[in-house]
Order: structure tokens, then C-alpha cells, then sequence
């Protein structure tokens, strides 16, 4: 009995020492969970942080361009040139847009957020280019209206998904996130991409003058070098004596504007007999004088030498880009001398609307005291060919 009972308690302390261990192991394993857990939840809401930093100046310039699509839909008054520079604008902004999130490097809050903002610039940036495709085929094909509604029903409909994915986008985030991106909505006005409202609108750019293409080359001036010392049969004889050689001045005489554009020179090589190649510089084109082509009836004196160089500025005076031009100096011999005609030529590749292009052609051999007829023309298929003649006579 007695050693029964001295006994007891040294049992009972061998089985409160591993309870107590336990309990001490357990203390220090929950705090150690509880900082991990805490230093895991302040590196996700740092991560998500960095990344809404990261897509907001996306989301700001998306939602930006909203104000760019309003002027296109309500833009029938526009000018073509006007028109299109906008439909550039938001096509070329919405395709980079999303070129730029793609190439985000770094993880959204969730793969759905991620998911849903992807879907946002991707139906943006069809919509931009459905929309210039539609009002283009409308602008420019009357008998293809019903193609141009069914494309822009098209458009309509990624404008609803695009705000649509916005919006789960924004549900996705953390409340603070969706606090810092705010709204994005690109269709404010529904009723006006209802399928009535395409159908007058396709009818209205189809019918708008100001929107009809028109591709259009004007030959704006013609001079020679060596320069032209005088010009008979006109009341005053004597023309300005150019204070260069490689720059020629000009307006357009329909618009009164000024032209901006590149120059190329073409010539300084022999080719074989009648035809001069091209060889191609750049310099800026200086429109600021008057049209130098002379009128028909006078003969320009150019003093003795044995080449002449032909300088033409010819300008896209419509709204539409002029692609495959050729412009071409013709000089045929009309006195007693026999020789053949010389003829220097280039192809032109596109030239934007409102610009100009400087061309020097030649040399063309000639000479002194021989008479020529000097044929320019300016022309691109399918348009309006351009031509200025010119007598010209060679000093002895």
C-alpha cells in the first residue's frame, strides 16, 4: 500500500510532461502558421497591387478611346480625310492595347480577372477593325449595304461583350482594386447601334458627298534646268530667275493651301538611248509661290547647252491615296534637226492625300539652237491623265 501510494504522483508527472510538451510544440507551430499565413496574404495583396498598377494606363487609354468611337458613329458630316484619320486612330489604339496586355509579364489576382480584362481589349480591338471594314465597304460600295449593316451589328455586338467582360472583370477584383480602375464602357449610347439606327446610318455614309472617294493627281508645276531665260508671246517676257536649282515652289491652285511631301530627284544616270532611269533622294517640298507651268502659245528661251533636266511637282489632291502614278517629260524635236524623242520617266509608289512629290527627270539631250515640244503628263490608272506641253527653244 504503501508503495502504491508513493507512486501516484510520480506517474501522474510522467503524463503531464509530454501533455505539457505537446501543448508548447503546438503553440509555437500555430504561431509560426499564423505569420506564415500573414506574410502570405501582404505578398498577394502586394502582387495584386503591382498589377492593377500595371493595367490601369491600359484600361485609362481603352476607356479613352470611347469618346474617339462617339465621333466615328456620329461623324457622317465629317470629311473623308477626317473620317479616316479617326477610324486610324481607334483601330491602330485598340489592336496596340491589346498587344500590350499580352505581353504583361506579370499574374493577375485570378486567372478569371485576367481572363476577363484579355476579353475586354480583344473584343475592343475587332470592333475597331470590323468598324473601319464596315463604313469603308459603305462609303465606297452603295450595292453593298446589306454587307455594311451585317458588319456593323457585328460591331455592336463585340461592344456589348467587351463592356460585359469589363464588368466581370471589375466583380473578379479585390473591392480596392475595383475602386482604382473604375468604369470602362465604350457603348454609351445602345439605341444608336440598334439595327434601325445601322441601317439609316449605312444609308447616310453612302450618300455623303464629302465621304465619296476620290483619288485625284494634279500636275502642279513644271520648270527646266538650265533655267528659261525669257518667255515669248506672253505681255511680259521676262520670268524670275530661281534662286536654286533643286527646289520648285508652288500652291495649289484649287485649294490655296499648302503641300507637305518628300521629294525624289530622278535621273543623273544614262540608261540606253531614249530613256533616262531614276536614282532617288528626299527633301522637303516648299509650296509657297505661284504655278510655274507656262500657257500654250509661248515659246520658252532656255539658254545653250546640250542637257536639259526636267523638274515636275504633282500632288494627291483627293481624299484617297494614289498608288502606281507615272509621270513622264516627253521632248520631241520639231525643227529641221532629225533625232528621236528623249524621255525620262517614274513610277510613283503611294502618295497620301494632301501631300506632293518633287521630281527632277532627265537629262535629256539636246541641241543649241534646236526647237522642242516638251510633253508632261502625270496620271495613275484609272484616273484623269495630267498634261502641260511646252515650246521650247535652245540658244545658239
Amino acid at each position: 500500500m504503501l508503495g502504491s501510494r508513493l507512486s501516484s504522483p510520480r506517474r501522474r508527472r510522467r503524463i503531464w510532461l509530454p501533455v505539457l510538451a505537446g501543448l508548447l510544440v503546438a503553440l509555437v507551430i500555430g504561431e509560426v502558421a499564423n505569420q506564415v499565413v500573414s506574410s502570405s496574404g501582404a505578398a498577394a495583396t502586394r502582387s495584386t497591387r503591382s498589377w492593377i498598377a500595371a493595367v490601369a494606363p491600359l484600361v485609362d487609354q481603352s476607356s479613352s478611346l470611347s469618346v474617339t468611337l462617339a465621333k466615328v458613329r456620329n461623324g457622317s458630316s465629317l470629311q473623308r480625310a477626317q473620317l479616316d484619320a479617326l477610324l486610324g486612330e481607334l483601330e491602330g489604339s485598340a489592336r496596340q492595347l491589346r498587344r500590350d496586355y499580352s505581353a504583361l509579364e506579370l499574374a493577375p489576382p485570378t486567372p478569371a480577372s485576367g481572363a476577363a480584362l484579355g476579353a475586354v481589349f480583344a473584343n475592343r480591338a475587332r470592333a475597331a477593325t470590323e468598324l473601319s471594314g464596315a463604313i469603308a465597304l459603305a462609303m465606297d460600295n452603295a450595292a453593298a449595304a446589306g454587307t455594311a449593316e451585317q458588319t456593323l451589328a457585328k460591331v455592336a455586338a463585340d461592344l456589348r461583350a467587351g463592356d460585359a467582360a469589363y464588368r466581370r472583370f471589375r466583380q473578379e477584383l479585390p473591392h480596392h482594386g475595383a475602386r482604382r480602375l473604375g468604369s470602362s464602357v465604350w457603348l454609351r449610347a445602345p439605341s444608336a447601334w440598334s439595327a434601325p439606327a445601322l441601317a439609316v446610318w449605312v444609308s447616310v455614309l453612302s450618300r455623303a458627298q464629302a465621304l465619296v472617294g476620290r483619288r485625284q493627281l494634279s500636275l502642279l508645276a513644271v520648270s527646266l534646268q538650265p533655267r528659261v531665260l525669257k518667255i515669248d508671246g506672253l505681255p511680259t517676257t521676262t520670268v524670275p530667275t530661281p534662286t536654286t536649282t533643286t527646289t520648285t515652289t508652288t500652291t495649289l491652285p484649287t485649294t490655296g493651301s499648302a503641300l507637305t511631301g518628300t521629294a525624289t530627284t530622278v535621273g543623273h544616270r544614262r540608261r540606253p538611248r531614249h530613256h533616262r532611269g531614276a536614282t532617288t533622294t528626299t527633301t522637303p517640298v516648299v509650296t509657297t509661290t505661284t504655278l510655274q507651268i507656262p500657257p500654250a502659245g509661248s515659246v520658252s528661251l532656255v539658254q545653250a547647252t546640250s542637257r536639259l533636266t526636267v523638274t515636275v511637282v504633282v500632288a494627291s489632291t483627293g481624299n484617297l491615296p494614289v498608288d502606281g502614278a507615272l509621270v513622264q517629260a516627253t521632248l520631241v524635236p520639231t525643227g529641221k534637226v532629225a533625232a528621236s524623242p528623249e524621255r525620262a520617266a517614274h513610277h510613283l509608289r503611294v502618295l497620301t492625300p494632301g501631300n506632293a512629290r518633287y521630281l527632277t527627270l532627265g537629262p535629256l539631250a539636246v541641241r543649241s539652237g534646236a526647237t522642242y515640244r516638251l510633253q508632261v503628263t502625270a496620271g495613275f490608272p484609272g484616273g484623269a491623265l495630267r498634261q502641260a506641253n511646252i515650246a521650247l527653244q535652245v540658244e545658239p
